[in-house]
């Protein structure tokens, strides 16, 4: 899944693309269309994506697997440890956290990149409480 700012760069090979036959070029037919160039037989198709802007709900992605530290930033590993020493595998405690950080959020009155730090922490904790992060097991799905 791609995500806001992420650049892809997506090769399509001869076989997939158009194939043996190509593709004719077009011409713009209305005002505001580009022409399309040929594209010749057995040629592989590039191309460049960059998300600049996404329309719509937003799904924040966080990579951070809390039972293994897999793909967690500093400040997430730092987040994870004060959770453990706080709560161990006491999913009350937990739950009160994720409780007390959604009422924070709905006040309404945080910066944008403060929200996002809210909501990571949200997503994390509700992965702990999934994978049993607290006890040290690493067991269950790290899955929202």
């Amino acid at each position: 899944m791609m995500v806001l700012g992420d650049k892809w760069i997506i090769y399509v090979p001869a076989k997939l693309a158009y194939g043996e036959k190509g593709r004719e070029g077009v011409t713009a037919k209305k005002e505001g269309e580009t022409d399309q160039p040929p594209i010749p037989p057995n040629h592989s198709m590039i191309f460049k994506i960059e998300v600049h802007d996404i329309v719509g709900e937003k799904i924040l992605s966080i990579p951070c697997v809390p039972s293994t530290r897999e793909g967690c930033t500093k400040k997430e590993n730092v987040f994870i440890g004060k959770m453990v020493k706080s709560f161990g595998d006491r999913l009350d405690g937990m739950e009160e956290e994720v409780a007390r950080l959604h009422k924070l959020l709905q006040e309404g009155n945080m910066k944008p990149d403060l929200v996002e730090w809210f909501e990571t922490r949200v997503a994390i904790l509700k992965k702990m409480m999934k994978g049993g992060v607290g006890a040290g097991t690493g067991a269950g799905s790290d899955e929202l």
